[in-house]
C-alpha cells in the first residue's frame, strides 16, 4: 500500500503531491519494513474485527444482547483474521501491518481522541474507520478496505457464527 502509493515518484515527489500527508508517510516508511503484526497492530485488528462484524437482526423475541457476537466468538474470528493475514504476499502483509499500526497511534488524533484506537469505544472506532474510509489519503482508505474485507471473510468463514447443518 504504502510502496504503491509512491510510485513512481518515490518519496519527495509524493511529499510535494500530497501535502498535509507527511505524518503518515513518514509512519508508514519506517513502520514498512517489519514483517509481522506487532501486539499495536494485533489490538488494532481485535478492534476493528469488533468494530466491522455484522451485527444480524435477530427475531424480536431475542433480545438486544444476542446481536452482538460473544467475545469468544469476536476472538475466534480476530484469530481467523489473523491467520488470513498471514496468507498475504509479504509486501501486502507488510503494508497491511503498517496500516494497522497507524490505525492504532494516529489515526485516533485525527479523529479528536485522545486513546490509541483499541481502548476507544466502539462507536468512536467506529468513527475512526469511517474517517479512515472516507480519506483521500490511498493509504487509510485502501488499509480500511483490506481490513473490512479481512473481518468480512473470517466473519463468513467461521464456523463459531455458522455451524454446520445437521
Amino acid at each position: 500500500m504504502a510502496a504503491s502509493l509512491l510510485g513512481r515518484f518515490g518519496e519527495a515527489g509524493f511529499l510535494r503531491r500530497h501535502k498535509g500527508s507527511e505524518l503518515f508517510l513518514e509512519l508508514a516508511v519506517r513502520l514498512r519494513g517489519s514483517r509481522g503484526l506487532s501486539a499495536a497492530g494485533a489490538r488494532a485488528l481485535a478492534a476493528s474485527v469488533e468494530c466491522l462484524v455484522p451485527r444480524p437482526e435477530l427475531p424480536s423475541g431475542a433480545g438486544p444482547a444476542a446481536r452482538v457476537p460473544t467475545g469468544e466468538q469476536l476472538r475466534a474470528i480476530t484469530f481467523r483474521a489473523q491467520a488470513q493475514l498471514y496468507t498475504l504476499a509479504p509486501r501486502d502483509r507488510r503494508d497491511l501491518c503498517a496500516f494497522l499500526d497507524l490505525l492504532e497511534h494516529a489515526v485516533p488524533i485525527l479523529a479528536g481522541a485522545g486513546l490509541r484506537f483499541s481502548r476507544l469505544g466502539l462507536s468512536a472506532r467506529g468513527r475512526c474507520l469511517a474517517l479512515c474510509e472516507r480519506s483521500s489519503f490511498g493509504l487509510l482508505a485502501t488499509g480500511h478496505a483490506a481490513v473490512r474485507h479481512l473481518a468480512l471473510v473470517a466473519f463468513m468463514e467461521s464456523p463459531e457464527i455458522w455451524p454446520a447443518p445437521r
